[in-house]
């Protein structure tokens, strides 16, 4: 049974019963006291203070970015259709025009529960994605400022040019798509396919790479963090993401249609479970922030 979340004493947001800090303010809901926040709202100067505010703004906004969909969502465009043909076939038997229309109407309310679902699912990638582009160069400049406060910049150095190269594959790979305008290429008559086919490649394509990318990125962040005094910041367990084929999953979809279902399924699901692991990595940096 999930527990009911808890109110920030500080700026009102809603935290889980678990936090141990508010994403938002910073606020230690570990038993200080409201006003303690993890990070001051203003800091004099530039340099390490800058960078942790920075962090612990960007890990802040993943309530908004990182969106959990219901692996159900996959399901109410096949029980809309569903059921329409239900009440069609139904109506058939006391008026065939009726029938029809129903059917007509059930098939469009199906088509549109699917754009929808693409549209969040498109409008996600998105958003995390430009969410971990910036916190992965607000960690790169926060462990270039420790190692030189700490005189570790030798011994960090390597560590902070493998999170560079990492950064610079992500944003090769890693190319934000418009969530309206694709969404309605998948729904225009006469170009609907094209418009599917390539949105379904991006949305199957992206977590696989996506996620093993940035856990090369952590895993460096954990060793840059050894050579600046800080703990361990790589997760125990790491949830993987399977590399999906794509051109089998349209091949069997185009034999199978009934196997879209586990199709967006999966969709749903890969980036569900990177959000996991990239929460559980976030929250052990910001304990390590509240350390310094």
């Amino acid at each position: 049974m999930n527990e009911m979340p808890n109110q920030c004493p500080q700026c009102s947001s809603t935290v889980r019963a678990d936090a141990t800090f508010c994403g938002v303010c910073g606020q230690d809901l570990t038993g200080g006291q409201a006003g303690t926040a993890l990070v001051p709202s203003s800091y004099p100067g530039r340099g390490a203070p800058s960078t942790k505010e920075s962090l612990v703004a960007t890990i802040g906004r993943r309530q908004s970015t990182d969106a959990r969909i219901s692996e159900y969502w996959m399901l109410l465009p096949v029980v809309a259709i569903v059921l329409s043909y239900v009440l069609a076939i139904i109506a058939l038997l006391y008026d065939p025009l009726a029938g029809l229309l129903v059917a007509l109407i059930g098939t469009i309310v199906s088509v549109i529960l699917v754009a929808l679902l693409i549209y969040k699912l498109l409008r996600r990638r998105n958003d995390h994605m430009a969410r971990e582009a910036a916190l992965r160069r607000e960690l790169i400049e926060h462990f270039r400022v420790r190692a030189e406060e700490k005189g570790t910049g030798p011994q960090t150095a390597p560590y902070v040019q493998a999170m560079e190269a990492f950064d610079r594959d992500s944003l090769i790979h890693e190319e934000p798509q418009s969530a309206l305008l694709w969404t309605l290429l998948c729904i225009i008559p006469g170009i609907n396919i094209v418009g599917i086919v390539l949105t379904l490649y991006w949305l199957t394509d992206y977590p696989h790479g996506h996620d093993r990318r940035f856990y090369g990125f952590v895993q460096n962040t954990n060793l840059a963090a050894s050579q600046v005094g800080m703990g361990r910041l790589l997760p125990l367990a790491w949830k993987s993401i399977p590399d999906r084929s794509y051109v089998l999953y349209l091949i069997v979809t185009v034999l199978l249609p009934i196997f879209a279902i586990w199709w967006f399924y999966v969709l749903i699901k890969d980036l569900n479970d990177h959000f996991d692991n990239e929460w559980t990595f976030e929250d052990m940096l910001m304990a390590e922030l509240k350390k310094e």
